[in-house]
């Protein structure tokens, strides 16, 4: 089996598609979607897909060696580098499992769990039901918001959420993606006390519609500092 061609997708996710000369393809995926790198890694895959044409997609080690050593820039690694080539390696593995007739999981050393508890991540982008809606994601402010899309995960079957309080500015309004794609860094040395407030607020009511049962993992972006990240998890 070899690699025939190598189509690369730029959108909400980077993609790509390997087509081998027995018509198995896989799909990967490059997984940096947001901030401001998706088009590096695109371009990184286009780049990286002409290297492997002709290469069988079973020898998963060498052609991970081979863009890793022989492409100078490779040796270096970093997020855009190791994002095309993690997208290559899935898509590999991919034309594996439907070559052999078998899921992935079993290629690479079989089940250990029959179920593994998931969490409804990222809250504060907002839930199905409102993403569904709006038909994108969205920055969350009001503490009433967010206990609308636990409610909405908890819903769904969830019983533990991961949100972050401090990404979304106190006062609404700005430009919504330079927020995205920035990460919120609006927030430099201590936070003030209104945006510690808004924050605290945001997870009391997370809290309020999931109930004394359900688990809140807090994630910040490493957007505080250490000072303030204390007075935050004390508060």
């Amino acid at each position: 089996m070899k690699i025939k061609s190598v189509e690369c997708y730029l959108g909400n996710y980077i993609t790509l598609k390997i087509n081998t000369d027995e018509g198995i393809y896989g799909w990967g995926e490059a997984g940096l979607a947001y901030g401001n790198s998706f088009e590096a890694a695109f371009g990184q895959c286009q780049d990286f897909a002409k290297l492997i044409i002709g290469m069988d997609p079973f020898d998963t080690e060498k052609i991970w060696e081979h863009l890793h050593r022989h492409t100078f820039w490779g040796m270096g690694g970093g997020a855009v580098i190791s994002a095309a080539m993690a997208a290559i390696d899935i898509a590999c593995w991919d034309i594996k499992g439907k070559a052999l007739n078998v899921p992935v999981y079993k290629l690479l050393g079989g089940k250990t769990n029959d179920k593994l508890r998931a969490y409804a991540s990222q809250l504060q982008f907002g839930w199905r039901s409102l993403i569904e809606e709006k038909d994108s994601l969205q920055l969350l402010y009001e503490p009433e918001e967010y206990y609308n899309v636990t409610k909405d995960a908890v819903a769904n079957g969830y019983d533990a959420v991961k949100v972050d309080p401090v990404l979304a500015p106190v006062e609404s309004g700005g430009d919504v993606r330079a927020i995205f794609q920035t990460q919120g860094t609006h927030h430099r040395g201590s936070m003030k006390y209104s945006a510690l407030k808004k924050a605290v607020d945001r997870i009391a009511a997370v809290r309020e519609a999931g109930g004394e049962d359900m688990d809140i993992i807090v994630e910040l972006h490493s957007l505080t500092d250490a000072n303030t990240s204390a007075i935050l998890g004390e508060a």
